[in-house]
C-alpha cells in the first residue's frame, strides 16, 4: 500500500511538469473518488490535503513590494556575480525577497538591517527557481542601516554565518586552488570558483552530487559527531544530534536535499530513542508531505530534491535484493556497499539527468565508484581540520588533504580521458 502511495504521487509530481494544473486537478480528483470507493482513507485524506494545498497557491495573487524602506534580516546565504551579488532578505512582514547589491556590500547571514529598496515581480523563465525559495519579488537595494535587533533568532542565525565564515577562511587562506574549493565543497556545498573545465569534467562525469551536500554527507557527519560526542551518555547524546543537524542545515544554506537527509535522520533518531521500528520508507512518505505543507513549490521545482527523493526511494527498494546478489561476488563490505548505492542512485536518478540536465553517461558509474572511498575519509578528516585539529598537527592535515585531493584529480582526469576516448572510438 505504501508503495503503491508513493508511485502515485511521484507520478502526480511528474504530471505537474508537464500538463496544465487543472488537468492534474481532474485527475487528482478522479484518484481520491477511486480510493474512497477503496475504502482507502488514507489515501484519499493525503491526496485531497495535497491538492488543496497546491490549489490555495496556484491562485495567489502575488503583489510586488512596493520601494520604500523596510527592516528585516538576510536569510540566506549571497550568490556572487561579477559586479554584483544577491542574497535572500526576509522582511519583517513576512515576505522573502531577492535583493540585489553591489560587489563591495557586506550583509552578513542572519544580521538584522533596514533597507531602502526598489523591486519588480519575477516574471522571466526563473521564476521556478526562485519560488523553491519562497520569492517572487527580485529588489535593487539603494540603501542601507545596520539595525540593532535583540531577537535570539537574528543572533542564532549570525552565529552560524560567523561558524560558515571561519570554515571558508581557514580554508581558503591555508589551502591551495583546487583543494580549497573542493573541500569547501565537500564540507557544505560550496561552488561557486570551480573553472569551467574543471565543473565540465565534474558534470560530464556524473561527480556533481558530491558537492552537493546530501544523504551520504548527512551520515558521515552524524558519524563525525558520534565519535566527538563519544564520552557522553548515549541517552544524552540523542539531545545533541538534533542541535547539530539543524547547525548543519543552516552551515550548507537550508538546501532541499539536506532538509531531506536531515529529517529523515532524525526520524530515524527518534524511533531508536523510543525503541521502536524505522521504516525508511514511512519515514521518506513522511518528510514529502512535510515538504507539501511547507514548500510544495519546491517538491516540483526543486530538480535537486527530486534527485535525492528518487535516490533515497531505489535505494530503500532494490538495495536489499542488489546486495543479497553481489554479496556472492564482493566479499569486501566496504565495496560491496559502495557499488550497490552507487550503482542504484545511478539508475534512480538516470530519466530525471536526461530530461532536466540532458546528461546521462553509462561510464560515470565508473568514477564515482574510484572516488566514494576517497571522499568519505576526505571529509571526515576535513571536518576535523577546520573545526577539531590544534596548530600544532596542522600541517599533518593539509599534507593528508592535499594528498586525497591529487588522487582524486587524478582519477578525475583519468576517467575524463577515457570518457572522450569512448565518445570518440563510437561517434
Amino acid at each position: 500500500m505504501r508503495l503503491e502511495f508513493l508511485f502515485l504521487f511521484i507520478g502526480v509530481g511528474v504530471l505537474f511538469k508537464y500538463a496544465s494544473f487543472w488537468l492534474v486537478f481532474l485527475f487528482i480528483l478522479f484518484i481520491c473518488i477511486y480510493y474512497s470507493l477503496r475504502k482507502k482513507h488514507f489515501y484519499t485524506l493525503c491526496l485531497i490535503c495535497f491538492v488543496t494545498r497546491l490549489f490555495f497557491l496556484e491562485t495567489v495573487n502575488y503583489k510586488i513590494v512596493h520601494p520604500g524602506l523596510y527592516k528585516g534580516h538576510v536569510c540566506g546565504f549571497e550568490s556572487n556575480f561579477n559586479d554584483f551579488k544577491y542574497v535572500d532578505f526576509c522582511i519583517i512582514n513576512g515576505q522573502k525577497i531577492s535583493l540585489k547589491t553591489a560587489d563591495f556590500t557586506e550583509l552578513e547571514y542572519g544580521r538584522s538591517y533596514q533597507i531602502n529598496i526598489t523591486c519588480e515581480l519575477i516574471e522571466s523563465k526563473y521564476r521556478q527557481f526562485y519560488l523553491v525559495r519562497s520569492i517572487v519579488n527580485k529588489c535593487n537595494l539603494i540603501k542601507y542601516e545596520e539595525h540593532f535587533s535583540t531577537s535570539f533568532l537574528y543572533k542564532l542565525l549570525n552565529n552560524f554565518y560567523q561558524l560558515r565564515l571561519y570554515a571558508e577562511k581557514k580554508l581558503f587562506t591555508t589551502l591551495h586552488y583546487p583543494v580549497a574549493d573542493l573541500s569547501a565543497g565537500l564540507l557544505y556545498g560550496f561552488r561557486a570558483n570551480f573553472d569551467e573545465f574543471f565543473k565540465f569534467n565534474f558534470t560530464t562525469l556524473g561527480l556533481t552530487h558530491l558537492i552537493a551536500i546530501s544523504g551520504y554527507n548527512v551520515s558521515l557527519f552524524l558519524l563525525l559527531v558520534d565519535k566527538t560526542f563519544a564520552y557522553v551518555n548515549r541517552k544524552k547524546r540523542m539531545y545533541i544530534y538534533p542541535l547539530c543537524l539543524l547547525l548543519f542545515v543552516f552551515l550548507t544554506g537550508m538546501q532541499g536535499s539536506v532538509i531531506r537527509a536531515c529529517l529523515m535522520a532524525q526520524i530515524q533518531l527518534l524511533a531508536l530513542r523510543s525503541e521502536r521500528y524505522y521504516s525508511a520508507l514511512d519515514a521518506l512518505i513522511v518528510v514529502i508531505f512535510l515538504f507539501v505543507f511547507i514548500n510544495p513549490y519546491q517538491v516540483y521545482y526543486d530538480i535537486g530534491l527530486w534527485l535525492s527523493f528518487l535516490s533515497t526511494f531505489a535505494i530503500v527498494i532494490f538495495s536489499p535484493f542488489v546486495l543479497g546478489f553481489l554479496s556472492r561476488y564482493i566479499q569486501s563490505k566496504f565495496i560491496l556497499e559502495s557499488v550497490v548505492l552507487t550503482t542504484i542512485s545511478f539508475f534512480a536518478t538516470f530519466l530525471v539527468s536526461d530530461l532536466f540536465f540532458d546528461n546521462v553517461n553509462i561510464f560515470s558509474i565508473i568514477p564515482n565508484l574510484l572516488v566514494a572511498p576517497i571522499v568519505g575519509v576526505l571529509m571526515i578528516i576535513i571536518f576535523q581540520y577546520v573545526f577539531l585539529a590544534s596548530s600544532l598537527f596542522a600541517d599533518i592535515y593539509i599534507f593528508v588533504i592535499n594528498l586525497l585531493v591529487d588522487v582524486f584529480v587524478l582519477i578525475l582526469n583519468i576517467s575524463a580521458f577515457f570518457n572522450y576516448f569512448v565518445l570518440d572510438f563510437f561517434y
